[in-house]
């Protein structure tokens, strides 16, 4: 986590230095990416940053950190209690996303290029903990519909929330292997990854996904 001569800097140059290492890590897996050529670009004494961040890792694990709180600004007012159906739900959910990746353009693209960041032997205990933690909580989400019969009981927890993590991972993984250059070229730009038709048709992949998963798990069908 970072020093506290790094918070205590002014916003403006904080998110100066926040956005040119998310560029870098978004750009250039972990492994790749250069402190030193980032530093450069801002004009900052290599000296500076170890006032800030212990090392590297460091730095990252403070991204991914302020990436997820800012995304939870979005999606955390979604409430299942609002909505008649998980399914419903679970749409508003990504819907918030989208709004996330079209405001924050940086952050949702350091985001999407996170599970390739995670490969480096560096960064699997972190992954892996990352992951547990979000299988902890699909779960929690998943077991009052299993406890109010809306979804079946004779598949265990923890896979159907391994089932429904999986579904933002394939989508993405589609449209990477469909659109790839697109999305590399708006990456390179700093640009939404999802503005215009590109949102569109990851609704449409994501209705159909829904559509087969309820059909798999809803406690009706």
């Amino acid at each position: 986590m970072p020093k506290q001569t790094f918070l205590n800097l002014n916003p403006a140059k904080r998110h100066s230095i926040e956005n040119a290492f998310y560029r870098e890590f978004t750009i250039h897996k972990y492994d790749d990416a250069s402190i030193s050529s980032v530093l450069k670009i801002l004009g900052m004494a290599k000296g500076s940053f170890y006032q800030y961040f212990e090392n590297k890792e460091d730095l990252f694990k403070y991204l991914m950190q302020h990436c997820f709180e800012k995304k939870m600004e979005y999606v955390s007012h979604v409430k299942r209690e609002d909505f008649e159906t998980f399914w419903d739900f679970w749409r508003a959910m990504y819907t918030e996303g989208m709004q996330f990746d079209r405001e924050c353009p940086l952050l949702s693209n350091f985001g999407y290029h996170l599970m390739e960041n995670m490969n480096s032997p560096t960064l699997k205990p972190m992954y892996n903990a990352l992951y547990q933690q979000g299988l902890d909580g699909m779960k929690a989400l998943i077991q009052p519909e299993i406890d109010n019969g809306s979804f079946r009981s004779d598949v265990p927890p923890d896979r159907l929330a391994f089932y429904l993590m999986k579904i933002g991972e394939q989508l993405l993984q589609y449209m990477k292997f469909n659109y790839g250059e697109e999305f590399d070229s708006r990456i390179q730009k700093g640009e939404s990854l999802f503005a215009g038709k590109n949102e569109n048709l990851f609704f449409e992949l994501l209705d159909d996904n829904i559509r087969l998963q309820s059909q798999a798990m809803d406690a009706k069908n």
